[in-house]
């Protein structure tokens, strides 16, 4: 459950103004006899320095990137007729690929009863089940 707002906050924050925000915390925490580190507080959370801020704003605009005709990173990048990716659509590994197996174990030994097993799942039918 939120707290009630306390009528010195507003208090607080009219003495700023009028003052031009040219004022201290300990001077309006006296006037309000709040704590200072309150008055602190409620400056931040309320956004107090943002009202005295004019529309202009203080940074200039500037455009991202090199300048134009900037020579700095001629020659880098991929080397043309690069073949290296070619037929690479990417998303699946190529063929051939044991990248996921953990161990070798079953790489190239298959007990005989598995081997049994994997013919008998292969030969089934997956349509009468």
């Amino acid at each position: 459950m939120a707290r009630a707002r306390s009528p010195n906050r507003d208090k607080a924050f009219e003495i700023w103004k009028e003052h031009d925000g040219e004022i201290t915390n300990r001077k309006i925490a006296e006037m309000v006899a709040e704590k200072e580190k309150t008055i602190s507080a409620w400056k931040s959370r309320d956004k107090w320095n943002v009202v005295l801020q004019s529309d202009e704003c203080s940074t200039t605009k500037r455009k991202r990137g090199a300048p134009k005709g900037n020579q700095n990173a001629k020659g880098h990048g991929v080397p043309k007729r690069n073949r290296n990716a070619v037929g690479n659509r990417g998303g699946r590994p190529a063929s051939g690929n044991q990248n996921a197996r953990k161990h070798g174990l079953f790489a190239k030994y298959v007990p005989l009863e598995v081997l049994e097993i994997m013919d008998a799942l292969n030969q089934e039918d997956p349509r009468l089940n």
